[in-house]
């Protein structure tokens, strides 16, 4: 029993992709993308600065970084 209440107080803190306030419907939509390898790098990139600052995590917020981490990602495939 312990052990099952140790394990919820650490998760109960804990941001996960799904903890994100945006998902990719909402950065496919906003951001006019098609589904695609982007949708997840962006995410999981949206997660990583989230974590890294837990107020960041709101719509507006995300969607700036988004945006703006698109273009590099979309730079870097097409000087592939």
């Amino acid at each position: 029993m312990r052990s099952m209440l140790d394990q919820i107080y650490h998760d109960e803190g804990q941001i996960t992709m799904l903890s994100l306030e945006i998902d990719g419907t909402v950065l496919m939509s906003e951001l006019k993308l098609a589904p695609s390898k982007i949708i997840g790098k962006l995410l999981q990139k949206c997660l990583d600065y989230v974590l890294i600052d837990p107020q960041r995590n709101t719509r507006k917020e995300l969607l700036n970084f988004a945006k703006k981490e698109c273009k590099k990602l979309e730079s870097s495939i097409s000087s592939q």
